[in-house]
């Protein structure tokens, strides 16, 4: 393996300024305030660190030919169904339809549709869940699957029900999906917030610095232990008050 270069010459795209700065081998530096005109520079897109985006060497990361640390996840709302007209279709609103329809359906027929549908949405409502972090949908499916029951028990009989009765149920099942919707989102917003897996050294760093948490930098999140800051005094290698290597690894 080539050896490591940690030292990087800074070129300021602002006012030219230049500066040697040592790279760490244990963060990316995402911000760097330029020492001719003070502006704060950031990575440019695509880059995980300031190092990369305007250095005359990239960070050690990249010189091992590894991933960037700060690679963007991928924004998980690109993946949700509802947000996609075909895969919403398909997914709801066909089963809920058929649900209507089968209203004007003999009773075994009706139990039948019913069934697939509400087992149809119930598991979309699931792996939307776990695929995008949709917040209702984590509630919707299981509600779903669970109203599979009170149709099976009216549709063999074990409990009568008139022509009203079962309207009241088909305005029960998807009445209740849409307000359980409409109030698990406006508490708990559209999507749940990501959630990282924190290394000892993140969480040392959190405890020392506000800074250092799972953060959203841009449109990315960012790695906790990605986040050095030059201009924070718990995490400055120029006016070190708690050296990064002195944590727990």
């Amino acid at each position: 393996m080539a050896e490591l270069h940690l030292q990087s010459t800074l070129t300021c795209p602002h006012c030219g300024h230049q500066a040697t700065e040592i790279m760490p081998t244990d963060a990316c530096v995402v911000f760097y305030d330029c020492k001719g005109c003070g502006e704060t520079l950031k990575p440019l897109p695509g880059s995980c660190c300031v190092f990369c985006s305007y250095g005359s060497v990239p960070c050690p990361p990249i010189q091992e030919g590894a991933e960037p640390c700060c690679t963007p996840k991928p924004d998980p709302r690109s993946k949700d169904w509802v947000g996609s007209s075909r895969m919403s279709l398909l997914a709801w609103w066909l089963p809920s339809a058929a649900i209507v329809a089968g209203l004007f359906a003999p009773i075994p027929a009706r139990t039948i549709i019913w069934t697939v549908a509400l087992a149809w949405m119930g598991i979309a409502c699931v792996l939307n869940a776990q695929q995008c972090g949709r917040t209702h949908c984590r509630y919707t499916g299981p509600y779903y699957l669970a109203m599979i029951v009170p149709v099976a028990v009216v549709g063999l009989g074990i409990v009568q029900l008139s022509a009203y009765g079962w309207l009241a149920l088909g305005t029960l099942i998807l009445g209740g999906g849409y307000t359980i919707w409409w109030a698990t989102e406006r508490l708990w917003g559209k999507f749940a917030a990501p959630t990282l897996s924190l290394t000892p050294t993140a969480v040392a760093l959190e405890q020392l610095c506000g800074r250092h948490r799972a953060t959203e930098f841009k449109d990315q999140w960012v790695p906790p232990q990605c986040i050095y800051d030059q201009r924070h005094p718990h995490c400055t290698r120029q006016e070190p008050k708690y050296n990064l290597r002195q944590l727990p690894p």
